[in-house]
């Protein structure tokens, strides 16, 4: 019983932590997207943040697929 108490406990630590790489890939979009609207033809910035946020879509997949059904 411990050990399954243990290993719930573990599991949220993990959801929870894909949970704040996510938050945080949200983040750093979002000033991305700041930086790039102050400089239209910045289309690096434009690409960058679409890549972390695809990053940021992944980490809540895998969080939410370790959520107890």
């Amino acid at each position: 019983m411990r050990q399954h108490h243990y290993q719930k406990e573990e599991s949220l630590m993990a959801i929870g932590s894909k949970l704040q790489l996510a938050a945080d890939a949200i983040q750093d979009a979002k000033k991305r997207m700041e930086r790039a609207k102050d400089d239209a033809d910045d289309d690096y910035e434009i690409r960058q943040a679409i890549k972390i946020l695809d990053e940021a879509a992944e980490y809540l997949r895998a969080a939410i697929s370790e959520l107890p059904k």
